[in-house]
C-alpha cells in the first residue's frame, strides 16, 4: 500500500510538470485523488487507526503532494496568460 500511494503521488507531480496546455481533467483527476488515496488508506488490513507508521511514511507524503501539485496547477492557470490556455 506504501509503493501505491508514493506511486500515484509522484504521478500527480509528474502531471503537473509536464503539462503543456491547460486541461480541466487534470483538476478533476487531483481533486478526486485526494478523496481515493484517503478511501485506499481505510482498506488496510484491520483498519488501523489514525497515526499510524502507514500515515507517516506513505499517506501523508502523498496527501501533501497531491494537494500541491493541485495548488501549483491552479496557480499556473492564474499566472499564465490567457492565450497560453488556448481559451
Amino acid at each position: 500500500m506504501m509503493v501505491i500511494n508514493w506511486l500515484v503521488a509522484l504521478a500527480a507531480v509528474g502531471v503537473v510538470l509536464r503539462q503543456r496546455t491547460w486541461e480541466t481533467r487534470h483538476l478533476a483527476w487531483l481533486g478526486s485523488l485526494i478523496f481515493a488515496l484517503s478511501a485506499f488508506r481505510n482498506t488496510a488490513p484491520g483498519n488501523p487507526p489514525i497515526g499510524t507508521f502507514l500515515d507517516y511514511r506513505s499517506f501523508f507524503p502523498a496527501i501533501a503532494l497531491v494537494v500541491a501539485s493541485l495548488i501549483a496547477l491552479v496557480v499556473t492557470f492564474l499566472v499564465r496568460p490567457r492565450d497560453q490556455f488556448g481559451l
